[in-house]
């Protein structure tokens, strides 16, 4: 069903089909938000723990440096 809306322009009236799509792809967009969010977290972990590996190297470095 279509109506005109207060430009003279139509607009589509959204069905109940067309409802549960929405719903269901704003679910599935959560979803894969929320992996993408983990996947970055155990990601920047990982290059925490490495960072921490290297500050024996960056002390000696610059101790290195200043003499």
């Amino acid at each position: 069903m279509r109506l005109a809306n207060k430009r003279g322009r139509d607009q589509t009236v959204a069905t109940q089909r067309d409802i549960k799509k929405r719903i269901q792809s704003v679910t599935n967009t959560r979803k894969i938000t929320s992996t993408m969010e983990m996947v970055s977290t155990s990601k920047m972990k990982k290059m925490q723990g490495r960072l921490e590996m290297t500050k024996p190297y960056e002390t000696r470095s610059m101790r290195f440096f200043r003499t």
